[in-house]
């Protein structure tokens, strides 16, 4: 707190003449941990998107913008005026009882065996799109359904999945066998920046898109291991050491769309179903012995095997809400996005999931940042929108509905985004880190960010990635960088605690949250004035 004592008292010293430096002496240790406390309590049960919670929350941050004096940005209302909320029409799917899944086998002389597996037992619905299925289809083996450009391998090259059911085991080759000359080939190769987010192997994710452009009507992963798979279904309320956890969902959230999504049902399966599909005890231990040996795919049509899958689900109309602030600028026409999503998992009976770090942190960030430029006396050199994103956890909603209705993308210079600023990860041994993403062709922007932290004596160590426009990952600056907009990213790593209910404000690295905040202003602000007027 002595270097944080220091570096303030420098800001109030020279606040006195300088506008920029009065908007920061106005982000404090209080207003900091008064916002977050809140938005991470009980009380907003979670910030699961379209839920009481959420939209608690959404209230709190919208009079907070209106309290500083930020001015709305959000939906026009009848009377002329605009409100601070950013109506997001969506359509929320939950699965109904109607759900089976059959293993058809043909034999020689006609013989034919159906075997009925259920839902909840043998396997799970992880994605069912936002209406019924009725698949009766062949099923073709995909392998580990991966396409790996950088050595060669395609595993669906060459095999017809049009109106067919696929089938995948999860992994890689190799991956059993850590000695393995596959194993070293193709295990996944760690990112340019450690904690760059990789929720699913890249090569897969490409494999998946490629399977709903081929026509593919289900994705089925066999789980081979059947603890591994149990411990997703199991409904026992006593949590072992380790064992993640997970909220109830509300069910699935997905933008209104004017076409149905027919996009590849995805279903995990138990090791004895996946045995049933595959044909042979044996079968998956023979597979990852000769792929590894040969490193080549073996995909192939499972002859005399045909799946038929029932998924039902019920379907509504909601509304979430984007909330949205702006200060108007010198320069009307070009825009600036200060960003952070307030939604989080949401709870279940026993536990709520806080998200202190994930994202009441960012949301916090962005709240901050219009009160400081307020703070500041001066006008910008143009307009500023603070956004607080909703439904982020259900696939960037929010923010992709933002960039989907705004009437000029090109007057959006700049998106900045707030999203899990409040930990440190494992590598970062003094707790100073940030990993600073960035749109490499403004290398100037790290020269400002590296400015600022000399400038203002912030005990902040970056970890710089430089990223091309149209780079994308899980977090709200996506949409903006799919469009085509540049962007700067904020993120100080994951920790044990990401999407868990432990995610909580006694665990928040207070000090660096507020020195990251202070430092994404500073940014803004020179960003901002380098706007041609």
């Amino acid at each position: 707190m002595i270097i944080a004592l220091a570096v303030l008292t420098t800001f109030t010293v020279s606040a006195q003449n300088d506008p920029k430096a009065k908007g920061l002496e106005s982000i404090t240790d209080d207003l900091v941990m008064a916002q977050l406390n809140f938005l991470a309590s009980d009380w907003t049960e979670g910030r699961e998107a379209v839920s009481k919670g959420a939209f608690l929350a959404a209230d709190y941050i919208a009079s907070v913008f209106q309290m500083t004096g930020l001015a709305p940005a959000g939906d026009m209302q009848p009377n002329g005026t605009r409100s601070y909320f950013q109506r997001v029409p969506m359509i929320r799917t939950t699965p109904d009882d109607t759900q089976s899944l059959s293993v058809i086998t043909n034999a020689a002389g006609g013989m034919r065996l159906a075997k009925n597996y259920l839902q909840g037992t043998d396997y799970s619905v992880q994605s069912a799109g936002d209406v019924s299925r009725n698949i009766l289809a062949p099923l073709v083996f995909i392998g580990y359904g991966m396409i790996d450009e950088a050595n060669g391998y395609d595993e669906l090259k060459g095999i017809d999945v049009k109106g067919k059911v696929v089938v995948r085991l999860s992994g890689y080759p190799g991956h059993r066998d850590v000695s393995s000359a596959a194993y070293e080939k193709f295990k996944p190769q760690p990112p340019a920046v450690r904690t760059t987010r990789a929720v699913v192997d890249p090569r897969v994710t490409a494999a998946n898109r490629t399977l709903a452009e081929k026509g593919a009507l289900a994705i089925i992963t066999v789980t081979a291991d059947k603890v591994a798979f149990s411990a997703q279904l199991a409904v026992n309320t006593t949590f072992y050491p380790n064992q993640r956890i997970t909220p109830t969902p509300a069910g699935r959230v997905a933008l209104l769309s004017s076409t149905p999504d027919d996009s590849p049902l995805s279903i995990t399966v138990s090791p004895r179903l996946g045995i049933d599909m595959l044909g042979s005890s044996t079968f998956i231990e023979e597979f990852e012995k000769n792929v590894a040996k040969t490193m080549k795919p073996q995909s192939s049509l499972l002859q005399g095997k045909n799946i038929d899958i029932v998924s039902s689900v019920k379907s509504e109309i909601v509304m979430g809400v984007n909330v949205l602030a702006m200060i108007e600028g010198r320069n009307k026409a070009q825009n600036m996005v200060v960003g952070g999503h307030y939604d989080h998992m949401g709870m279940n009976s026993a536990q709520i999931w806080n998200g202190a770090d994930d994202d009441a942190s960012g949301t916090v960030a962005a709240m901050s940042l219009g009160r400081a430029f307020i703070a500041s006396g001066k006008q910008p050199a143009c307009n500023i929108i603070f956004a607080a994103w909703t439904a982020e956890e259900k696939g960037l909603l929010g923010s992709r509905y933002f960039v989907e209705t705004f009437p000029n993308l090109d007057q959006i210079v700049m998106n900045m985004n707030f999203d899990m600023i409040a930990r440190d990860d494992a590598e970062d041994t003094n707790k100073n880190q940030v990993e600073y993403t960035f749109t490499d062709t403004y290398p100037q922007w790290l020269e400002i960010c590296k400015a600022n932290i000399k400038n203002y004596n912030l005990p902040i160590e970056l970890r710089e990635d430089p990223r091309p426009i149209g780079f994308t990952i899980g977090t709200d600056f996506s949409p903006f960088s799919t469009a085509g907009r540049p962007f700067i990213s904020w993120f100080t790593g994951y920790h044990p605690d990401y999407h868990q209910y432990t995610d909580k404000l006694n665990l928040v690295n207070w000090q660096k949250c507020i020195n990251i905040i202070r430092l994404g202003y500073l940014i803004t602000w020179d960003i901002a004035e380098s706007v041609t007027e």
